[in-house]
């Protein structure tokens, strides 16, 4: 196997351990799983694991961290993370507050999923 298909694997393997640990309500270990899984690059664990930063789950809440994370997920077209950006930055959250910067990541938002709705 090569090293692509291999951390893809820990990738697949950290995340389902991560949400089985998030439905038995084990939050630190689920939020050990999601930064092993965030660490291989990701774009869902970083996504969750902002989640559990943000409502302190299994982990000190952190906006500033919870912030990063949801920008790098952001930055690779998860749309969820887009929308905690969109959130995160007009409110101030764990940051800088930026108003025209939070149209650009909704409206960033909506294209995507209007570009989804698109696709059969």
């Amino acid at each position: 196997m090569s090293d692509t298909g291999l951390s893809q694997s820990k990738s697949a393997a950290f995340m389902a351990q991560g949400f089985k640990s998030l439905k038995d309500r084990h939050y630190t270990e689920a939020a050990r799983h999601f930064e092993q899984a965030a660490i291989l690059g990701l774009v869902d664990a970083q996504y969750e694991l902002g989640m559990l930063y943000e409502k302190g789950m299994g982990v000190r809440t952190d906006s500033a961290k919870a912030r990063s994370l949801y920008e790098k997920a952001a930055k690779q077209n998860h749309i969820q993370a887009i929308e905690k950006m969109a959130e995160f930055v007009s409110e101030g959250i764990g940051g800088h507050k930026n108003l025209d910067e939070a149209r650009q990541w909704s409206e960033k938002a909506q294209s995507l999923r209007d570009a989804r709705a698109k696709t059969p």
